[in-house]
């Protein structure tokens, strides 16, 4: 379907846009150390990683905790970002270096779960828009056309 594909291409711009200005956020108020303080002035999950191993995280998925422990630092002056290929589906995630050489990650919400949500709410919609007309047919009295009578005529 036209929406579905258009509405991945629009949310997977918006996340990715979200999550590279959130870093740059969390880096320019001071944020870049803690977990909880990266989710609470952005709104997104966090994680840090040092050494190859998380350090912590705001959630505790461990499907979500073993892939990030694969995923190599950034750039030393760069952000970086990509797709986390999760079982329960894909998130988009934006990583920079901590001044202490650790790796702060933010990560997105699932868009499969995104797209479920948008796909219920518009089947919703679609019902409460087709209730009025439905209601009106099944209600009205519409008037019945007459039946002539027609007097024989005797002669």
């Amino acid at each position: 379907m036209s929406f579905d594909r258009d509405y991945r291409q629009s949310a997977t711009l918006s996340t990715r846009g979200q999550l590279s200005r959130a870093i740059i956020l969390i880096r320019q108020v001071d944020r870049m150390g803690s977990v909880t303080g990266a989710r609470a002035v952005t709104g997104f999950d966090a994680a840090r990683i040092k050494g190859g191993a998380v350090e912590a995280a705001t959630r505790d998925e461990a499907d979500l905790i073993e892939v990030l422990g694969t995923l190599g630092p950034p750039s030393p002056n760069f952000t970086s970002s990509g797709v986390l290929a999760l079982e329960d589906g894909n998130r988009f995630y934006s990583a920079a270096r901590t001044p202490d050489g650790a790796t702060m990650i933010l990560i997105g919400p699932d868009s499969d779960k995104q797209l479920g949500e948008v796909r219920k709410r518009m089947g919703l919609a679609g019902i409460l828009i087709l209730l009025p007309p439905l209601m009106f047919l099944w209600l009205a009295d519409f008037p019945r056309p007459a039946t002539a009578k027609v007097k024989s005529i005797e002669r």
